[in-house]
Parts: structure tokens; C-alpha cells; sequence
């Protein structure tokens, strides 16, 4: 399975805007409606020069589970940084 799929899996979206390529990588998730007290919360999961963040709009400290990390493992094994 490819990192689109698995994340695809998790409620992600590649963001495929012209400003990101093969090397810069941007999926996200949006939580919420503008019915909910809360209002809208998007996570962001980006892979840039060796590095990747998962944040949310906050930039909050996000739990994950082993499905998530699973998905950003297979997107790092993709972009050939476990290989260096």
C-alpha cells in the first residue's frame, strides 16, 4: 500500500496545490463542522528536505497511533530518507 492509500485510510488528503512536489509533501485532514462548539480543526502532516511535522491548527502536541505512524513511515521509505 502506498502512503496516498494509507493516509487516505486515516481521512487525509494529498494536497496537490502547485506549490508542493516530490520534495514537499503536504497532506491534510479537517475535524469539525461549523456546527460543532469547537468549529473546524485541520491537521497537517508535511514532509520537507529530511523532516517531517504533524501539527494541528493550534500547533498542538498530537497523539497518534500506530496506523499514523505506519503511513509517515511508508511516506519516508517513498522519499528514500530511511535508505541514507
Amino acid at each position: 500500500m502506498t502512503a496516498v492509500e494509507m493516509f487516505k485510510e486515516l481521512g487525509f488528503r494529498k494536497n496537490t496545490s502547485i506549490c508542493y512536489g516530490v520534495d514537499h509533501i503536504v497532506y491534510e485532514k479537517a475535524i469539525g463542522s461549523e456546527d460543532d462548539d469547537c468549529g473546524f480543526d485541520i491537521f497537517t502532516v508535511e514532509f520537507k528536505e529530511g523532516i517531517f511535522t504533524y501539527h494541528n491548527a493550534w500547533n498542538s502536541a498530537i497523539k497518534t497511533d500506530k496506523a499514523m505512524l505506519k503511513a509517515i513511515n511508508q511516506q519516508c521509505e517513498e522519499l528514500g530518507w530511511l535508505d541514507e
